[in-house]
């Protein structure tokens, strides 16, 4: 606006003046107009130019940071957690491969103790730092990547753990790790899940510490070491399957056949017993025997492991679940080719396990004190009758 009232002074007053005495001013308003646009766009291209060197700088900052968001807790470097863990016991723990888990290695301070009892539930194992009264525990455990909600196996960590944003991760013998605690109310503990390689497990490794907070600091850097020395094992090919004696027991010529209507199946039983149809099967046997009764339950099978969803399926009312899991007991059978669990829960009837027809069916032993060669006649009768399960 300037500029305008300006030029329209100097026009003003060339209107009354002789124009050959007078300069003309017109030739020098384009050549400022000119020197102006000049500037202008010269000041736009420093601009621009600058802008745009730093969002260059930028942008690989910004990718860094997406991707850090994957792993914003750094994993320990390994040179400094293998001095710190030099001194540390190691566990090779290695399950039955027909269990379908994974064999690993683990490495714990050398005071730590394994709790032994946890041989026995082979998808767990738990170090203390002191049996009875401990400040730290170490609890691992698998479990089969399967979501109950899609029937499908879990593929991200956001469906894995249900929270509504992107977990913290690490990395943990080469697999991105979800660390799902601490967070608020749970201080103390220190957790991470992570699939195994092939994906078919879902591992966690969690730490306890002290619940007021004392050993907070001390837990973090414990655990990110212990985590440091986690290493899957692959487990030798002749490994792969159970060197489990095959035992056939052939139906005799006296026994009855006998459909299991509400279990879609048919077996064969001695002449004295007989079958009862109720929400399950009980098969009175000849009362000059004991035990007198034999049940045959049928369940879902959801494809993981037999022993973990039987015993999981029995204990989950009782008073004191995970005590009966750890003093649980399991030996493997196979009757006419098929793989059987024996499985004796304390306070249960000890029972005969088996997957047929993607279904787990139990055979129930109830009252198994017996005498003499009874307890050998009766089971040489159970074997037989499962050997006999068909469909029908």
């Amino acid at each position: 606006m300037e500029n305008q009232v300006n030029v329209g002074d100097q026009n003003t007053q060339q209107i009354g003046q002789d124009p050959l005495s007078q300069p003309v001013a017109t030739p020098e308003k384009p050549k400022a107009n000119l020197l102006m646009i000049g500037g202008i766009v010269l000041a736009s291209f420093i601009v621009f130019g600058f802008g745009g060197y730093f969002l260059g700088k930028q942008s690989p900052n910004k990718n860094s940071v997406s991707e850090s968001n994957l792993t914003q807790v750094p994993s320990p470097a390994p040179s400094e957690a293998s001095e710190k863990t030099a001194d540390w016991i190691s566990y090779d723990i290695t399950t039955e491969p027909s269990l379908g888990y994974m064999d690993y290695l683990i490495k714990v301070p050398s005071p730590w103790k394994r709790i032994e009892h946890s041989s026995n539930f082979q998808d767990t194992e738990t170090f203390q730092d002191a049996y009875g009264e401990f400040t730290y525990q170490l609890v691992v455990h698998q479990q089969k990547n399967y979501n109950e909600q899609t029937s499908k196996p879990y593929t991200t960590f956001k469906e894995l753990t249900g929270f509504p944003y992107d977990v913290t991760t690490l990395i943990v013998d080469g697999q991105q790790a979800a660390r799902v605690l601490p967070r608020a109310g749970s201080e103390s503990i220190y957790k991470v899940l992570f699939f195994s390689k092939d994906s078919k497990l879902v591992i966690s490794i969690e730490l306890g510490t002290p619940r007021d907070g004392s050993k907070v600091k001390e837990g973090e850097e414990l655990f990110n070491q212990i985590l440091s020395t986690f290493k899957f094992v692959n487990k030798p090919v002749s490994a792969v399957s159970p060197a489990v004696a095959t035992q056939n027991y052939l139906r005799p010529t006296s026994w009855k056949s006998v459909n299991i209507s509400n279990h879609g199946i048919s077996t064969c039983l001695p002449p004295k017993w007989e079958a009862d149809e109720w929400g399950h099967t009980i098969f009175n046997r000849d009362p000059a025997y004991k035990p007198d009764v034999l049940w045959f339950n049928k369940f879902d099978y959801k494809g993981g492991s037999r022993r973990d969803e039987y015993i999981n399926m029995k204990v989950q009312y009782e008073y004191e679940p995970e005590k009966l899991k750890n003093e649980t007991k399991v030996s493997d059978l196979t009757i006419n080719g098929r793989s059987v669990l024996k499985i004796a829960i304390p306070s249960f009837p000890e029972a005969l396990v088996f997957v047929f027809n993607n279904k787990l069916y139990e055979v129930q032993l109830a009252s198994w004190n017996l005498v003499n060669d009874s307890q050998s006649v009766f089971l040489k009768d159970v074997y037989t009758v499962v050997g006999c399960v068909k469909l029908l």
